[in-house]
This record gives structure tokens, C-alpha cells and sequence, in this order.
């Protein structure tokens, strides 16, 4: 098995120090005299080249030789006092680093800051997780220089291809450049987070969490109708396709997740460029990889069609399956049918027309029940505690609820595929906009458009721009930079 690493900036992506550094500057500019008063945010623009640059940066306009002496004479001894007062790690980053060391990864410490204080800092605020700490030593360059990282590949016989540089600034992202390493960019630090560093950035993590699946690829999942594809349209936005092409190529995997049957969703999927490309239909009660071959299927049985026939079907309201086969199967023509007919592209021809009384010749089982009515008929249509006990009912348009088999939906089945990926749940981006899409983008990191229920934005992790807005292509770009 190949040795992973992972190689840390200490300021900024460990340890919040800022409170510690930015006290021992001005104390230290006080006790030689300088009239500067420097807060928080100056620090944080200050801190990253190691500490000769922060004190050329802290003096300003009173930097000369002399004044850079006495400040830096002044401010070791009070930072080494200083350091350990407020100074703690992220929230969730010592939990993610025994996780990560439990898996056989081995850590390291990379930074600007001086060695000896380096050394004392994480081992009193983090413990013995790390294989080695390296810091500033005297007469040796500092970050960008790639000495550090070289130093580690070669004393423990690394692969720089299984080697990841963590930080959160401008130098960490250059010492990688500089090493031939891949370079993770963690924004919840001191850095300036621009456009520009982030798309240098070969991953950009938003949460210390996110560190666990850098040595695997991810799984995104996309719902389609004002997801993907704008109301009134049967095609993916271009921009958005080639934002999820972006990903295939870089080798992701995808997933488009849909209500539609196989038929309606591998019209859109195979739009798509090649890769590694999966299709969860029915609001999850069945998966298919991009051949049609099936990966997992919950069904339900002509019984429960005819349970919710019995109980809704009238002038008002539709009641219709879709079958293992991907046709309709259904009582009577409607408005609603014909919309499945538009916007699924089912054929007519391929219809099961079922009469009043369930037969006993019906050798097929059905993925998902829909109950389609007006939204002011729809939403007062009364589900019982018994049929939400024994069916998952999502709610994914005004006009439609659908029925799947208990427990399954297109989170359940998205966990899966990642399992059968062997992709971990920490790499499993879900994009959605209704009540379907809830579960999924709850479970996993959950990307709500712009145009989703209130409901989904209560529960997702970001929310976008809206589908005519080509939201995903910007959540991709300009907020996971995934792409």
C-alpha cells in the first residue's frame, strides 16, 4: 500500500494563533517605541512569509535596519510567553487529524514560524499525531521554498503524487508549485482568498472535514428539472454541461437524479462527455450505471398503486405508476399524463392500462406511485400516518407527490453508489431545488439552488444561484472551485 501524506501549514490552518501573534507585536512595538497599534485583520495580512517579513510588515512606515532588529529581539521572547493563551486548533481539526493518522496517513508540519516554538505549540495544542515538525531555522529559507517538503520526500521515501500541501495562504499554495505537490487551499485562515489563488489551488476545502477524502475522487449527484434543465426546457443548461464535463474529465464521478424513468434521464446523461457517469431514477428507488445495467432496485407492489388508486383517483386526481420497465401503468388519460408524455418522452404505445379491480396477471413490479393534482387540490390531499409510516411521500413540484418504497430516496440511493465507488461520504457533493432532493442534500454536502424551497435552503450547506442562472456551474467555479 502506498505511504500517504500530509504536509500542514501550522498559522491559520491548525492553530488560530492570530490572538497570541498580533498580542506579542504590540507589546513588543510598544516596548521599542514605535507608535503603532496593530489589530487582528492587519496581523492577519502581515503573518505567512515567516517572521522577518511580519516584522518588516509590522513596523510600516518605521522600518528601518535598526528598528527591524530591536522589534524582532523584542517579539521572540514575548511570543514564546505569549503563545498558548488563546491560541487553540480549528473546531474539528484534532478529530480529523487522529482520523486521518488511525488510516495510515502520515502528517506533517511545514511553516514559517520558528522551529523550536513551532515544535512546542503543537505538540501542547494537538498532541503527538505528527511524524515530524519543521520550522524556521536560522540561515535556511523560508516558504516558498520547497527545502521542507523535499526534505520530508526524501527521509521518508514519499511519492510527491501521494503528497498533499495544506495551508491557507499565497506561499503554501506556491511551495507546492515549487515541490511538485498537489496544493489544498483551506479558507478558513488568515489568506486573501481571491479568484485567482483559489483556481491555483488544485482543491479549495471550506471545513477541516473535508481533509479526509483528498486521496479520493468525489461523487456529485444532480438533480435535473430547475437543477440542471430550466422549467419550460428539455436540455441542460451549456454552461452548466460543461462544468459537469469539467469534472468527468478530471475523473469524478457523477450521478443525475431524477423522479423521470430510465429512459427520460439517459437522454440527458448521454449529453454528457464520457466518464464514469451513473443515473438514479424514480426518486431513488432504482440506480443504473450509464449502460442501462441495473446497480440496486427497491420496488413496490401493484397493491400499493391501487391502495392510493382507491384512496385519491378522481376527475381531480391522477393516480399512475411507472413499472419496472420504465411504462406507465395507469387508470384513465389526463392532463398529468400528458405531461409525463412531454416531459419524460414515455410512449404512449408502452402504456399498461390497468381496470377498476387490482388483476392477478400483473407480473411487474412499480418503482414509484405518483398522486398529481392542482397544487390547491394537491396540498390538502390528506396522507396518513399509516401510509407515511409504511411509504417514503416527497413532495417534488406543487402538483406531485411520489411514492418510493420506505427508506429509499435519492440520498439512500446515492449512499449507495459512493459505497460501491468506494468513494467516502465526506466527497459526496448533492445538488437540488425540491422536497425530493431534501434527504440528499441534508446527508451529504448539499448545494440548494437558488430557485429551491425554502425548505432545502433550510437544510443545505450552500446556496447557489438559481438554474436559469446556471447555478451549478457557479457553485463549481466560484464557491466549491471544484472545477
Amino acid at each position: 500500500m502506498k505511504t500517504r501524506a500530509l504536509i500542514f501549514d501550522l498559522d491559520g490552518t491548525l492553530l488560530d494563533t492570530i490572538g497570541d501573534l498580533c498580542d506579542a507585536v504590540n507589546d513588543a512595538l510598544k516596548e521599542i517605541g514605535v507608535p503603532l497599534h496593530h489589530t487582528r485583520e492587519d496581523c492577519c495580512r502581515f503573518i505567512g512569509n515567516g517572521v522577518d517579513a511580519f516584522m518588516h510588515r509590522a513596523l510600516k512606515e518605521f522600518d528601518n535596519e535598526d528598528r527591524f532588529a530591536r522589534l524582532k529581539a523584542a517579539y521572540l521572547p514575548k511570543y514564546k510567553d505569549y503563545q498558548g493563551r488563546t491560541t487553540e486548533p480549528f473546531v474539528g481539526m484534532k478529530e480529523v487529524l487522529r482520523r486521518l493518522k488511525d488510516e495510515g496517513v502520515l502528517l506533517f508540519v511545514c511553516t514559517n514560524k520558528p522551529h523550536a516554538l513551532a515544535n512546542i505549540i503543537v505538540r501542547e495544542k494537538i498532541g503527538d499525531l505528527f511524524t515530524e515538525i519543521y520550522g524556521q531555522i536560522e540561515g535556511e529559507p523560508v516558504k516558498p521554498n520547497p527545502h521542507i517538503i523535499n526534505y520530508f520526500v526524501e527521509k521518508y521515501g514519499l511519492e510527491r503524487d501521494d503528497c498533499r500541501m495544506i495551508g491557507d495562504s499565497l506561499p503554501d499554495v506556491e511551495i507546492a508549485e515549487n515541490a511538485g505537490i498537489r496544493s489544498v487551499l483551506c479558507t478558513w485562515g488568515y489568506g486573501q482568498y481571491t479568484h485567482e489563488l483559489c483556481e491555483r489551488a488544485w482543491r479549495v476545502v471550506r471545513r477541516p472535514d473535508e481533509l479526509l477524502g483528498l486521496f479520493a475522487r468525489r461523487l456529485y449527484v444532480f438533480d435535473i428539472d430547475q437543477t440542471l434543465v430550466p422549467r419550460g426546457s428539455n436540455h441542460i443548461n451549456d454552461e452548466d454541461r460543461n462544468a459537469i464535463n469539467a469534472l468527468l474529465e478530471r475523473g469524478d464521478a457523477i450521478a443525475l437524479a431524477s423522479g423521470r424513468p430510465f429512459c427520460s434521464v439517459k437522454e440527458h446523461i448521454d449529453t454528457l462527455a464520457n466518464g464514469d457517469k451513473y443515473l438514479i431514477c424514480a426518486n431513488g428507488g432504482v440506480s443504473y450505471d450509464q449502460d442501462g445495467v441495473c446497480l440496486s432496485a427497491s420496488h413496490l407492489h401493484l397493491a400499493d398503486l391501487y391502495h392510493f388508486k382507491n384512496r385519491f383517483l378522481s376527475e381531480q386526481v391522477a393516480v399512475y405508476g411507472y413499472d419496472s420497465n420504465g411504462s406507465l401503468a395507469l387508470f384513465r388519460d389526463s392532463y398529468f399524463i400528458e405531461l409525463e408524455e412531454l416531459l419524460c418522452h414515455v410512449n404512449p404505445s408502452d402504456f399498461v392500462w390497468l381496470p377498476d379491480e387490482m388483476p392477478t396477471d400483473f407480473d411487474r413490479d412499480l418503482f414509484k406511485v405518483l398522486i398529481a393534482a392542482d397544487p390547491s387540490i394537491s396540498s390538502s390531499l390528506d396522507i396518513t400516518e399509516s401510509e407515511k409510516n409504511h411509504y417514503m411521500i416527497t413532495r417534488s413540484d406543487p402538483m406531485f407527490l411520489e411514492v418510493v418504497f420506505k427508506g429509499i430516496d435519492k440520498a439512500s440511493r446515492a449512499d449507495d453508489l459512493r459505497k460501491r465507488l468506494d468513494i467516502p461520504a465526506e466527497n459526496v457533493y448533492c445538488f437540488g431545488d425540491s422536497g425530493n432532493d431534501m434527504t440528499m442534500i441534508k446527508n451529504f454536502h448539499g448545494i440548494a439552488m437558488g430557485n429551491a424551497t425554502d425548505d432545502c435552503k433550510a437544510v443545505a450547506e450552500i446556496i447557489t444561484k438559481t438554474c436559469d442562472e446556471c447555478g451549478v456551474a457557479y457553485a463549481l467555479k466560484e464557491i466549491l472551485h471544484a472545477i
